[in-house]
């Protein structure tokens, strides 16, 4: 990968907001989700994260997850057999754990996403905040830098359609070859 000193920026960028994540979890529940999406991505758009979307190896790394953050007082936002979304108190942030897919590292992860600017992943290590493994390509920073959608998977095309007005909407544009891109992209549910 070309790093650049802008990109070197953004990367540190999206690490230091990362390790604030990861400063806010339990420090025994903090190296059990693996961060994947949007998040990184706006690190690299500079705007606030309002949500984070988890994956989680197994159910039951997702269920001792879920236990430790509901007996700190976590509450449930909502609810649906894809996802559990979670908040705290005042805290501007919501936690999307997904149940639908379970990832075996932050490799699978990042692959799992729908557009290229999003395939980013990220988790904590041995529970301390300051010590995250973060997972980036050249099409992942590249694509943000952009702002390009390049279908990666392909969900249904009424969820495509619903996720594409929600980038342009920030800025983004369709891969000129988007149409053929997605029609060739690998299918994915449409809970990610």
């Amino acid at each position: 990968m070309n790093i650049t000193p802008e990109r070197l920026k953004r990367i540190n960028h999206a690490s230091d907001r990362l390790e604030s994540l990861f400063w806010l979890l339990p420090t025994e529940a903090r190296s059990t989700p693996i961060v994947a999406g949007g998040f990184i991505r706006q690190s690299f758009d500079d705007v606030q994260a309002e949500d984070v979307d988890l994956f989680f190896e197994g159910s039951a790394q997702l269920d001792f997850f879920l236990g430790v953050l509901e007996r700190r007082g976590w509450k449930e936002a909502s609810s649906s057999t894809s996802t559990k979304t979670l908040f705290y108190s005042d805290l501007p942030l919501h936690l999307n754990l997904i149940r639908f897919a379970f990832v075996s590292d932050v490799r699978t992860a990042a692959e799992r996403v729908d557009f290229h600017c999003c395939a980013f992943a990220a988790r904590c290590l041995d529970g301390d905040f300051r010590n995250v493994e973060l997972y980036l390509t050249e099409q992942a920073v590249s694509s943000c830098e952009r702002k390009v959608l390049t279908p990666q998977n392909a969900q249904s095309p009424v969820r495509t359609a619903k996720r594409v007005m929600k980038y342009q909407d920030k800025g983004y544009t369709m891969h000129p070859d988007f149409d053929a891109l997605w029609s060739a992209a690998p299918r994915v549910s449409d809970g990610y």
